[in-house]
């Protein structure tokens, strides 16, 4: 189930999504220190955040799509291959909401930010479960994995089996 997204066998998706994850805690932390202190500063960072963590997500959306349509799973990895990409499509759209919502300082010392910290939270949490899911594909359903390629990895991981 080797990704077809790959340099040198390592998969790129997974080797990309630290980046807008990354970001988009970035952007929450900002976003809890501007609530703290009404700092302008702090909005501005977490907007910058939030570009950068969708430009990025949709970087690695790309590899992780070609991944789903690409590489063989089983069906209960399907699933949660599906699950795990409508999730953080959802999210990614849902980022995309709030970036339009505070462009030009459009949430900043007004009512429109009692939308946008609350959604960031919640797309925030909803990107946390889509990453333990990936975690789940990878590990557990090894889903862009390439099996056996470390005969000595493979017989331990073959006797820890319980």
């Amino acid at each position: 189930m080797k990704s077809k997204a790959s340099i040198a066998s390592h998969p790129l998706h997974p080797a990309i999504v630290p980046v807008p994850i990354g970001a988009f805690a970035l952007a929450l932390i900002g976003d809890v220190v501007h609530a703290m202190t009404q700092d302008p500063f702090w909005y501005r960072f977490a907007f910058i955040a939030l570009g950068i963590g969708i430009v990025t997500a949709l970087v690695a959306a790309l590899f992780g799509l070609l991944d789903f349509f690409k590489v063989h799973m089983s069906e209960q990895g399907a699933r949660i291959a599906r699950t795990h990409m409508i999730l953080n499509l959802c999210a990614v759209t849902l980022y995309i909401v709030n970036f339009a919502l505070r462009r030009d300082g459009g949430a900043l010392g007004n009512g429109r930010w009692r939308i946008v910290f609350p959604l960031e939270v919640i797309t925030f949490v909803g990107l946390g479960v889509s990453g333990w899911l990936g975690g789940t594909l990878a590990f557990k359903h090894k889903v862009g994995v390439v099996e056996r390629l470390d005969p000595e990895a493979t017989a331990i991981g073959m006797s820890e089996r319980s």
